[in-house]
Parts: C-alpha cells; structure tokens; sequence
C-alpha cells in the first residue's frame, strides 16, 4: 500500500493542471493495472497538441468530467479531515509495482525534455516494434550422455570419449530459439522476452528495500553503473524519435555497447536484487528494449549482445569471470583444467543453436562446453551415434581444411583400420542420413593467422553449417573430409575489425590479463 500511495503524492506534485490531477484520480481507481507512464505520455501529447485530455484520452463527456471532479474532491475532503492526504485502491504488491516507479521516473525525464526542446511527440511514434515469433523449445530434463563421442582436431590428442560431466542437463529456461529475417538486405534477428522468471517474481517489494541496504562497494557501483546504462539507452531512443543526426546515433550505439559488453565481464557486483531493482528484464524498462528494438533501430550485433547479457541473467549468471564455473590450475596449459561439478550443467546435444548468439566468445575450449555450445573439453568433433556431429571446431593441427568463410572443407581423423574413426562417422551421418540437420561451428584462434575468419583469440561460434558433401582423402584409407555450406539467413561472421567484431576490446583485454596472471 505504502509504494502505491507514494505514486499517488508523486503524480499530485507533477501532473497540471487540477483536471489532469482528477484524470489520474480517476485512472487509479478505476484501473488497478494502468501504466502510470503511458498515460502521462499521452496526457502529454494530448496537452502539446492543444487538446483537453479528459476528452480525447479518455473520451470523457462534459457532464462526465463535472461529476468525476465533484466525487474526487469529495473523496479528497473527506480524506483530509480524518488525516489522510491521498488514497488509491489497494492491490497485491508485485513487480509491477517497482517498474511504475521506474516508468514515472521516466515519464518525468521525457517530459522535461520535451519541454526543453519543444517537440511534439505523436502517439505510437515507435515504429520499429519488433515482430513476435514462435520458436522451438528445449526440454530441460537430464539426458543421457551414453554414446557421445568426440574427435580432436589436434594430431596429438587421443579420440575418446568427453569427460561425462559436460553434456548432461539443459539450461534453466527453456530456448525460444531467436528467428532470423530479411531487411533491405540485411538480415536482422527477431528477439523475443521471456516471462519474468519466478525468482524473480518472489523477491517482494519489503525484501529488495531490506537487501540493498546491505550495501557494499561493488553493488553500489553496479547500481550506479546500470542507472547510466539505462540513461544511455533512454537518449539513443530520444535521439531516434527526434531524427538526430546519424553520427550522433552512432556515437550513443556504440556508449550502449560498451555498457553491454562490460556488464558481460566488468560489472561485478550485479546480483538478483540489482536487477530487480533497475527492472533489467521486463521488456518496458531493461534489455529487451534492446534486443527487441521497440523504439530506436539498433545494431543488428548491439541486439544480439543484448539478447546474451539477457539470457546470462535470466538465469541468474551474474559471476563477470571469464573462466567462472573451471577449475583451473596454475600455469599455461589449459588442457588440466575440469568444469566444477556445482556449476549448473548445460547439455550440448542438440541439433542448432538455442540460446547462443552468432560471434559468442569464450577464452577457452573448456568454457564452449560450460555453456553447451559444444560438448567436448579438447576434441573437435562432438556428437553422437545415431543423431549425427551437433558441432565442431575448426583450430588448424595440420588438417587438410579450407576455410572460406561460408563454405568449409573439413577433415576427419585419419585411421588405420579398415572403418572410419567413430566421429568421422557421426559426420558421415549428417551428409548422408541427416542432410537437413546443421551444425555448429566454432572457430579457434590455433587457425593460420592468415585465416581472415580466425578470431584473434580463444573461441567464437559463428553459426550453423550443413553437411552437403564429403571425399576421400587417400584411396584405400577411411580418411575425409566434408564440406560445409553455411545457412543464409545469419547474421554475419563478425571477424571484421569494426564495432560488430567479437571478440570485444574488453574480452581481448580480460584475456591477456589471464594470460600473464598465469589462469
């Protein structure tokens, strides 16, 4: 009660003149869910265009609006003898109520600002709200990791089985598989939000005022962090609805992808009660207004950085380590490195890409098996009899491939017997059982440095490949290789030095400090 009623003192102090106040009154007692933001917005621009609010908002006679002002100050006389200022219906407390007070604080500073420039904004003037899709779902049980194989693509490791630990459970939300689509050719994705998480849902108004007074350094700076964050998005949005210049656009994309790309690894302190607070994953005030582009024409690659900060804490991966969930050990050699067993498992056997975003980026091998983009600790081939190779990773090793960006010539692992090695058969399944399967593919900074594709360090998985064709390498020896046509429709390999270049200046710079710290 005490959150709403501070709503109701706060639209008092703001809203003129006294027949808005009574539209307020009104709304509040007659609407338990309204937005506080949307109706000031379009209070607003009812006002700017010389309009009467209370009948073009909300189509209110004149006879109408005398009887609602008679009742409302009624009621506020009424109140005010028994010592009580304002009173709103009383409804459960939720995070609704926490984002109304995010919502009027940016009603507030987007008034002012139209006050200040004198624009008129028209209603609905977003107009690149992004289009719903519908995606395939992974379950999240445990699957078996009986019959998962894997091959290296270094000479010197040993075709074994992985380590069981890393392909067993799915992640805990459930992958709504982003779609791609074709604009002015370019092709873009289509994001869409999750509902809110139920962690997120429980922490109660009275519990996140009780955490964040538990301050310490760290989360005192994250919020302070975030609250520019969101800052900058609020003025890329303004400075698209008012036609800005497109250099000024540009130069506040590229402030945002900085905010994004240090919260993935720089921003410690962020937990749950952080993101509750600032409202990070409801899609009127955190990272879906990104990803999902409702009110400014953002970067295909600012989207799909915002889609994978959004997944991370969705699920509540807040840690900013690099190699956050390994075990390591000490020196250069990270091939004695293991998963912790208490870090949440992330299966990879599975056919596409689920929640992963083209140009994702890992320090090490180990790291793609932690977040299920491939399921073998050192191999280069993962996958599983039956079902075909899930991905692969192109890291050089003296193999006979060719790589030309979309399209790839694979090899297999030579053997001496008289059948192909057990995961040059997983491959030889894709193109012959399972053509319309894709893979994924990961590429390795152990490429040629010649290689145009190679990132300039660790792993980056740049999207899905199909198997179309295979030839043998040597007659009489069960030697391959395969070639790869990369799918259209992806956004492109992000290998060029420009802003979409992955990895970012900020992994580059965490790494080489891992590098000399000896992790």
């Amino acid at each position: 009660m005490a959150t709403t009623v501070n709503q109701g003192k706060r639209l008092l102090e703001f809203t003129t003149p006294q027949h808005l106040k009574d539209a307020y009154a009104q709304a509040l007692k007659n609407l338990p869910n309204f937005s506080i933001s949307d109706q000031y917005q379009r209070i607003s621009e009812a006002k700017a265009r010389g309009e009467d609010p209370m009948k073009t908002v909300y189509q209110y006679s004149d006879e109408e609006i005398a009887t609602s002002r008679k009742q409302i100050h009624d009621r506020l006389a009424e109140r005010k003898k028994e010592g009580v200022l304002w009173e709103v219906p009383e409804r459960p407390m939720s995070v609704s109520d926490e984002e109304e007070d995010d919502q009027a604080r940016d009603a507030r500073r987007q008034a002012k600002s139209d006050k200040r420039k004198g624009a008129e904004l028209s209603v609905g003037s977003a107009s690149n709200v992004a289009p719903a899709f519908t995606g395939r779902s992974r379950s999240a049980t445990v699957s078996s990791t009986e019959g998962l194989l894997a091959e290296s693509p270094q000479p010197t490791i040993g075709r074994t089985p992985p380590n069981m630990l890393h392909a067993a459970a799915a992640t805990a939300a459930t992958a709504e598989q982003p779609k791609a689509v074709a604009v002015k050719d370019e092709v873009k994705r289509v994001y869409k939000a999750y509902p809110l998480p139920g962690w997120l849902k429980d922490i109660s108004v009275s519990g996140l005022a009780r955490a964040l007074k538990q301050t310490n350094r760290d989360r005192t700076q994250a919020l302070r962090s975030i609250e520019a964050f969101k800052d900058c998005m609020r003025r890329c949005e303004d400075a698209a609805t008012t036609n800005k210049p497109d250099a000024l656009k540009e130069k506040l994309f590229e402030e945002l992808r900085n905010h994004v790309h240090k919260a993935e690894i720089l921003l410690k302190g962020v937990d749950k009660f952080v993101v509750r607070k600032h409202n990070m994953l409801t899609v009127d005030n955190g990272l879906p207004r990104i990803f999902m582009a409702q009110k400014a024409d953002y970067p295909w690659d600012l989207q799909a950085d915002a889609w994978q900060l959004y997944v991370r804490w969705y699920n509540q991966d807040f840690a900013t380590d690099l190699l956050r969930g390994i075990i390591t050990k000490t020196g250069k050699d990270r091939t004695s490195d293991s998963i912790d067993p208490k870090w949440p498992k992330t299966r990879a056997n599975y056919h596409g890409e689920g929640n992963l975003v083209v140009g994702q980026w890992w320090p090490t091998q180990l790291c793609t098996v932690r977040d299920g983009a491939h399921g073998a600790p050192q191999a280069g081939i993962f996958g599983e009899k039956g079902q075909g190779a899930y991905s692969i990773v192109l890291a050089g090793g003296g193999y006979k491939d060719t790589d030309d960006g979309d399209e790839i010539w694979y090899s297999g692992t030579g053997t001496k017997t008289n059948e192909p090695t057990e995961n040059t058969q997983r491959m030889i399944e894709l193109c012959e059982e399972f053509p319309d399967r894709p893979v994924r593919v990961l590429r390795s900074m152990g490429l040629h440095t010649r290689n145009p594709y190679r990132p300039t360090s660790g792993f980056r998985y740049d999207g899905l490949y199909r198997v179309v064709g295979m030839e043998r390498l040597e007659e009489g020896k069960e030697d391959y290789r395969f070639k790869l046509v990369r799918l259209s429709d992806q956004l492109p390999i992000r290998c060029e030095d420009n802003a979409a270049r992955r990895p970012t200046k900020y992994e580059e710079a965490e790494f080489k400090r891992l590098k000399e710290n000896g992790r």
